[in-house]
């Protein structure tokens, strides 16, 4: 089995997150989410996507709360000796 297989016989994360940022910001989730391809999208509704101001904003914010998560792991593994820690 493939990855790309396996990853279709599952929802992912990212697939919520996907339905809910849409769904905050306007209160429904377009049919357009669904129905496009990679190699033919239709232009996206009205107010559906994000300026480059705001993207790169989501993204620095999603960087400074991985990088806090990292190190406070870190910090954990670094003090304690547990055996399950070794695994992660």
């Amino acid at each position: 089995m493939s990855v790309a297989a396996g990853a279709d016989d599952r929802a992912h994360p990212l697939h919520g997150l996907a339905l809910l940022v849409p769904w905050s910001r306007q209160g429904s989730v377009s049919p357009w989410l669904f129905a496009n391809h990679p190699m033919g999208n239709p232009p996206a509704p009205e107010g559906y996507t994000w300026s480059l101001g705001l993207l790169y904003l989501v993204w620095a914010v999603a960087i400074v709360i991985l990088y806090l998560a990292c190190r406070w792991f870190a910090d954990l593994k670094a003090g304690r000796t547990d055996a399950w820690l070794s695994y992660l």
